[in-house]
């Protein structure tokens, strides 16, 4: 029979592991210097060779940014800071940030940014470089600081206290879970001392989620003073704590939603310990419902701080999304955590004076496990959809293999878990192994893993899980447009046949910024002719659902046609229509799909540049399949319980109720 005592006991060897696995966690996170807002778009281009100096710069970033709080400073190849570089305070009306410079000398020259974004409230930095009057050399200006810019972050601290964050989250929603769903009612024990055990225990859970609440309120602060830290070079050494604070938490909404969560927090830990007083039994069920319905909107405020509204396009069912997997990540990891630290604890201290009390529905928390791991599972691949670019960017990017590593740990807890539910219910056992056509056995036989062991590896990979969802949240996810280009994929020129015409469509050089777009259209039976009258040219970003720019062609001779300007504006795909008028004819319209590399080197293929989130929806679909069918053969194989079912009845297998208490029994009791 299942032991509370041996399943609680962690030996020094299991503590070992935690704090061993916490400390690579940690020590993982000092590379992992990535920004959350990164360029891109920058003018002067990344690597921009000028002629003419620039009177301005602008910088376009992935995700809003705010830029009262944002610097920007020129650096010259004698890494002296360029004077005069004039910051505005407003975003210019295509969304760049844009800031004056002075009179430039010939040189190479490092633009150094630092940003804040009003997404998720990081501050994020890089640089691009550009020269005046002669050819770059890359080892001008910008290798002097790419290491300091990736050395700036305190990531380690952070990610210690989102994992701690986390971690008193989620040991929050798993005892209010526990409490509400899976703790077996007062008035169905049999006895008054069984009762009055049952109703400590019930407020030792709301007790411990209580606490857990005040310390994700302590967390907070915690984060919001390194927070400040890394805000403090936007605005100077020369200003107090508060002065800085106080913008970044009445102007950014990260601010808004800190003050959200810690207002929630503080709500939660006051409601909380006033239901764990022993006087709260008789408290009407909305003044509960009024704290705990508050654990699910300081979830939303949670996911809200997140990457979930970065990407504008279907916005509230990414929010619904990470709502839920945080949810069931709380529910299955924290209740497994309440589990081990309050529940098991006070069974095994108070069993002997009451030999009938039965805390626990094992089948209800079952049911609860198997339904948060399905959930956790379906909402995490439609996440990983919007977040990672392609299969490429999850093998090759530190968020992607934060990613699968969290994915493998999951599947090693569900192992676990499976094991464990199967040592419960020996009735879903001898389902299983009838379904194989194997003769049924009245107990599960037992492999080398103890399932009291298994219960405290659960817990163990459970806490490692939540440092992994912090070291997520901590991270820039990989869905640069580079991610998702196949080198192949650049071509020099693309020919279409339309009617009798050849035309070919050529983009020189073919990257960010000024281009000449060189269209050849002729007809191979007559090549001298002149029936062409007009090309224009219309580009069209494919990812974005804007109108086309419509852009008339010089005509250099009756088959060669060309537009230049700064018209390929971003990187990625783009559809290029030519349209060509004709005498007495109608419109050849040629469609070309071309690609826009982004600056710098593309990496080759190494399993697929597809985008991923097609195949993510895929499986968080096939898993909320697998769930609804996993939930109705649980309810199927095991036994129905009235309200009296014990866990002894549960483990056994058995369904018949207990009986009813007594009037004199719960008039004591109560």
């Amino acid at each position: 029979m299942f032991n509370p005592k041996s399943a609680i006991h962690f030996h020094k060897r299991q503590l070992l592991y935690i704090l061993v696995g916490l400390l690579l966690l940690l020590g993982f996170t000092t590379k992992l210097a990535q920004a959350h807002a990164a360029v891109i778009r920058a003018e002067p281009i990344d690597g921009e060779a000028l002629t003419t100096p620039p009177r301005e710069l602008r910088l376009w970033f992935s995700e809003p940014i705010l830029p009262q709080f944002s610097q920007v400073q020129l650096v010259d190849a004698d890494d002296n800071v360029v004077a005069n570089v004039q910051m505005q305070t407003q975003l210019a009306d295509s969304g760049a940030l844009v800031a004056t410079l002075p009179e430039l000398e010939p040189g190479v020259y490092t633009v150094m940014w630092r940003v804040l974004s009003d997404i998720d409230g990081h501050v994020s930095q890089g640089f691009t470089v550009f020269s005046l009057g002669h050819e770059m050399m890359p080892s001008q200006g910008a290798a002097h600081h790419r290491e300091s810019t990736q050395a700036t972050l305190p990531l380690a601290i952070e990610a210690a206290l989102r994992w701690s964050n986390y971690l008193l989250l989620a040991c929050l929603i798993g005892a209010l879970a526990l409490a509400v769903f899976v703790l077996a009612p007062t008035d169905s024990q049999l006895a008054a001392q069984s009762a009055q055990l049952q109703q400590r225990l019930y407020g030792r859970t709301l007790g411990w989620s209580a606490a857990c609440a005040a310390g994700a309120f302590v967390v907070g602060l915690g984060l919001l003073r390194w927070q400040a830290a890394s805000f403090q070079p936007l605005n100077g050494t020369g200003t107090g704590w508060w002065q800085q604070v106080q913008p970044m938490l009445l102007q950014t909404q990260w601010g808004r939603l800190w003050l959200a969560r810690q207002a929630l927090l503080l709500f939660l830990s006051g409601g909380l310990w006033l239901l764990s007083r022993p006087s709260s039994a008789a408290r009407p069920s909305w003044q509960k419902l009024l704290v705990f319905g508050r654990a699910i909107d300081l979830m939303i405020v949670q996911a809200l701080a997140g990457h979930a509204t970065s990407d504008s396009h279907f916005w509230l069912l990414a929010l619904t999304s990470t709502t839920l997997h945080l949810l069931a990540a709380g529910i299955w990891i924290g209740g497994l955590i309440t589990l081990a630290v309050v529940v098991l604890p006070a069974h095994t201290r108070d069993k002997a004076t009451a030999p009938q009390w039965q805390p626990f529905r094992w089948r209800a928390f079952s049911l609860l496990a198997a339904l948060s791991v399905g959930l956790l599972f379906a909402t995490g691949f439609y996440n990983m959809g919007r977040q990672v670019a392609s299969a490429d960017a999850l093998l090759d990017t530190p968020y992607g293999q934060l990613l699968l590593g969290k994915i493998g740990l999951v599947l090693l807890i569900g192992l676990c878990g499976i094991g464990n539910a199967l040592w419960l219910h020996p009735r879903l056992v001898a389902s299983l192994r009838r379904w194989l056509g194997r003769p049924a056995r009245r107990q599960p036989a037992q492999g080398r893993l103890q399932p009291t062991r298994l219960f405290a590896v659960e817990v163990i990979l459970g806490v490692l899980l939540l440092g992994i969802i912090g070291l997520l949240t901590a991270t820039a996810p990989p869905r640069d447009v580079a991610y998702t280009i196949d080198p192949a994929q650049i071509q020099p020129a693309l020919t279409q046949r339309v009617d009798n015409l050849l035309i070919t469509l050529a983009v020189s050089p073919n990257q960010l910024g000024q281009n000449m777009i060189n269209v050849r259209a002729v007809n191979p039976a007559q090549p001298l002719s002149s029936e062409i009258t007009l090309v224009y040219v219309q580009l069209h970003p494919a990812a974005e659902n804007i109108e086309p720019v419509k852009l008339p062609a010089d005509k250099l001779s009756n088959a060669e046609f060309q537009v230049i300007g700064y018209h390929l504006t971003q990187a990625g795909p783009w559809q290029i229509a030519v349209v060509a008028e004709r005498y007495g004819k109608p419109d050849a319209i040629a469609t070309f799909q071309w690609v826009v590399p982004p600056a710098g080197e593309l990496q080759p293929v190494r399993i697929s540049k597809a985008a991923l989130a097609p195949l993510a929806n895929r499986l968080a679909l096939g898993f909320l399949m697998m769930l609804t069918v996993l939930m109705a053969v649980i309810r199927w194989s095991l036994p129905r319980q009235s309200r009296q079912a014990t866990p002894a009845h549960d483990a056994a297998g058995a369904g018949r109720p207990a009986p009813a208490m007594p009037t004199a029994q719960k008039a004591a009791h109560s």
